[in-house]
């Protein structure tokens, strides 16, 4: 039997995600998507590929069918925590979502609400917390730790013993260098290599990658 399932969010990465799980579908058929939660006062009775958007989760929660899970479909790390904390607290289960091109080597644990996109490569003895985001044809190599709700952005490359701390969100073709540590809701830009830990709060830019942008503590919950 498929497991009834909802995203979270109706933007481009929800739109992504949504072919994510029609290809792990084409394989075996193990989620059925019901629809679109979404936060808009505005979107309850709209439409979206032909799926329903359903409103805030507080509102239909009771009217939502039996063992149902959703997927936090959200690029942003700050907005999918900032949702993840209101679902959790409903007690609500999330799947790991990983798309069948994706090569997921041995020893590799992923946390819940976890998507792994297409053409992705995860080594050996990595470990990926929840509501994580590897994007299409993102590597990560032995012995890293990515943790909650980080976001690896396509193309990147995070090298060997890598830590990327909760939040931090590693933008398109970056790369993250051997033993390597990216500080918690820090922001790598596209393109930049990083040759030393980046602290937290930083946004990080450039060849080899400068601190450009020190945030104040607690910012993501803003």
């Amino acid at each position: 039997m498929s497991i009834p399932l909802f995203l979270y969010g109706s933007g481009g990465h929800a739109r992504e995600i949504h072919a994510l799980v029609e290809a792990i579908n084409g394989e075996h058929s193990k989620y059925e998507v019901l629809g679109w939660l979404d936060d808009r006062s505005d979107a309850r009775g709209e439409s979206l590929l032909g799926l329903p958007l359903i409103g805030r989760i507080e509102e239909v929660v009771h009217d939502l069918p039996s063992g149902f899970e959703v997927v936090i479909a959200i690029g942003s790390s700050p907005a999918r925590r900032r949702i993840a904390e209101r679902l959790t607290s409903l007690k609500i289960e999330f799947p790991v979502l990983i798309h069948p091109s994706a090569q997921i080597g041995p020893r590799v644990a992923i946390g819940p609400g976890t998507m792994v996109c297409a053409g992705a490569i995860i080594t050996a003895d990595v470990k990926i917390g929840s509501h994580a985001i590897l994007n299409t044809g993102a590597i990560v190599s032995h012995d890293a730790n990515i943790h909650d709700f980080a976001t690896i952005a396509a193309g990147s490359m995070v090298a060997g013993g890598v830590e990327i701390h909760e939040g931090a969100e590693i933008g398109i073709g970056a790369s993250i260098l051997p033993g390597m540590s990216v500080g918690h809701w820090s922001v790598v830009g596209a393109g930049a290599c990083v040759t030393k830990p980046v602290p937290p709060n930083a946004t990080v830019v450039g060849v080899p990658g400068k601190t450009i942008r020190l945030r104040d503590e607690g910012w993501h919950r803003s």
